[in-house]
């Protein structure tokens, strides 16, 4: 019977306290207007690129909320990008 009060109180409990926890909000990316623009014109899985203020991505164009916009590729992205760490790395040299 005690037992039976003990689960009891701690379902009550854990209960209590997740309906006092913030509500995780997913929230959902919205492409940038440069990816949109980048897919005007194009059909679905076409192969585009697009510059952000930071970089140019490689992309594929992908339907977002009914309208088309560049999703980037990221493993041509993720290629480029450690190619280019590749190339701007001082190469070591001994000296003694």
């Amino acid at each position: 019977m005690k037992t039976q009060i003990k689960m009891y109180f701690t379902i009550a409990a854990v209960t209590i306290i997740i309906s006092q926890l913030p509500v995780l909000a997913v929230e959902r990316r919205v492409p940038p207007p440069e990816a949109f623009a980048a897919c005007s014109g194009k059909s679905e899985g076409a192969a585009v690129s697009f510059t952000t203020r930071n970089e140019t991505l490689t992309a594929v164009c992908r339907m977002f909320d009914g309208k088309l916009a560049a999703a980037p590729d990221r493993n041509r992205n993720d290629a480029a990008g450690n190619a280019n760490q590749a190339t701007s790395q001082p190469s070591s040299t001994n000296q003694r």
